[in-house]
C-alpha cells in the first residue's frame, strides 16, 4: 500500500519507492523457503507467532529498526541531491 501511494505521490522519487521496495523485500524474507521441518523453527520464520517471542523476536525487531534507520540518511541524501538538481536548472 505504501509504494502504491508513493507512485501516486508527486513528492516521491522512483529511487526512493525502489529502495522502500528493497527493504521490504528484504524485511519480508520473500527470498527464503519456509522451514517445513519443525513447527518451532516455521513459527519463528518471521519472529514472533501469537504469544511467542524469542531471540528470534528481538532480532526482527532488530532488523526493523535497521532498516528504518538506514531510511533516514538515504531520504535525507536524496533529498539533497533533489534541491541541489533544482537550484543548478
Amino acid at each position: 500500500q505504501a509504494i502504491i501511494l508513493g507512485f501516486a505521490s508527486q513528492t516521491s522519487s522512483y529511487i526512493e519507492l525502489a529502495i522502500m521496495l528493497i527493504a521490504v523485500f528484504i524485511f519480508n524474507l520473500i527470498w527464503l523457503p519456509f522451514p517445513m521441518s519443525d513447527l518451532g523453527a516455521y513459527l519463528d520464520f518471521y519472529g514472533a507467532y501469537a504469544t511467542r517471542f524469542n531471540w528470534n523476536s528481538v532480532l526482527r525487531i532488530a532488523e526493523c529498526f535497521a532498516l528504518i534507520l538506514i531510511g533516514f540518511p538515504v531520504r535525507k541524501f536524496l533529498s539533497r541531491t533533489r534541491s541541489n538538481l533544482t537550484q543548478t536548472v
